[in-house]
């Protein structure tokens, strides 16, 4: 653990907390998710001091996953990882946790540095971490490891099972400048729905002027497709731009 002054823990004491949800694992459990939920960071911190203490870390990688989980919701990522760190055998959503809560706060290159450390001890990524990894390629515009990832996916047929990895991988390609390729993949999805077609047309108004019959072409296919469009997502395209 940091620094006392890092953890304020000394104002809310374990006995603040309810009693039964200390001793039961399941209650603790659903504590700590309430507080994911309410972004309680004190309250998060006074239960991770409780965790250390009665060594629980050690024994419950759901309960450990939680509080990466909920650190990261706080936007706290040095503690998601000091938990991270703390739980001795971790599994794909252990890693899921901290890799997405990289790529939700902006942190693009520490996702992509704890996926290959996630590949190296052998762990095997599912949809969830391929979505969030693919996000981060997009934050840091990193064009050939987002390929690495497309043809990673493609290879064990992932694309044809999940819409939301479909979409980060559009977004990713659109967020590159990679045009083409993000139309390429659109255009082989199974399944497209409003998110796919955001983020499409978002990359093409960022590409400019030169792809305006692009952009046309699109928005009309949008529209004959029957995807729900509504005033929000054309808002959120133009500010997006």
């Amino acid at each position: 653990m940091k620094d006392a002054s890092l953890h304020p823990v000394g104002s809310l004491a374990h006995g603040d907390l309810p009693e039964v949800q200390l001793h039961d694992h399941v209650s603790l459990l659903n504590l700590i998710k309430s507080c994911q939920k309410e972004k309680d960071l004190l309250k998060s911190r006074t239960i991770h001091s409780y965790l250390l203490e009665k060594h629980i870390l050690t024994k419950n990688v759901y309960i450990g996953n939680a509080l990466v989980t909920t650190y990261a919701k706080c936007g706290v990522m040095e503690e998601a990882r000091e938990v991270f760190e703390q739980i001795p055998i971790r599994n794909a959503v252990t890693w899921n946790a901290l890799i997405s809560g990289y790529a939700q706060n902006g942190f693009g290159h520490e996702a992509l540095r704890c996926f290959r450390q996630m590949k190296d001890e052998g762990i095997c990524p599912d949809v969830v971490t391929y979505t969030c990894v693919l996000k981060a390629c997009g934050i840091v515009r990193s064009l050939e490891f987002g390929e690495y990832i497309d043809a990673e996916v493609r290879n064990r047929r992932l694309l044809e099972k999940d819409v939301m990895l479909g979409n980060a991988l559009v977004d990713m390609y659109c967020k590159c400048g990679a045009m083409e390729k993000a139309q390429y993949v659109f255009e082989q999805l199974p399944e497209q729905n409003v998110v796919t077609w955001s983020a499409l047309i978002t990359g093409y108004i960022r590409k400019g002027l030169s792809d305006e019959g692009c952009i046309k072409d699109s928005l009309l296919g949008w529209v004959t497709s029957g995807s729900k469009a509504s005033s929000c997502n054309f808002s959120a395209i133009s500010v997006e731009s």
